[in-house]
């Protein structure tokens, strides 16, 4: 449920003008946090970001992209 939730939040942003490509305060996207939470993200969220042209690429403090933060979560990268 909190999946769909999360899924229909983020479409109804970006259908409301929200920048795909926002930073928060870290300087980090929407994109970035959806791949490197801790909690099992929907893909469909993942895949609503990257249709909307979210950039990809993004850096964090220590240098790590979203690749790196999904293979860090994910023993089999």
């Amino acid at each position: 449920m909190l999946s769909v939730n999360v899924v229909n939040a983020v479409k109804a942003l970006l259908d409301l003008g929200s920048p795909v490509n926002c930073l928060n305060l870290d300087g980090l996207t929407p994109l970035y946090l959806c791949v490197s939470t801790q909690s099992k993200t929907d893909p469909e969220t993942v895949e609503i970001l990257l249709r909307d042209y979210a950039q990809h690429g993004v850096r964090d403090a220590a240098g790590s992209t979203e690749l790196h933060q999904v293979c860090g979560l994910h023993a089999a990268c």
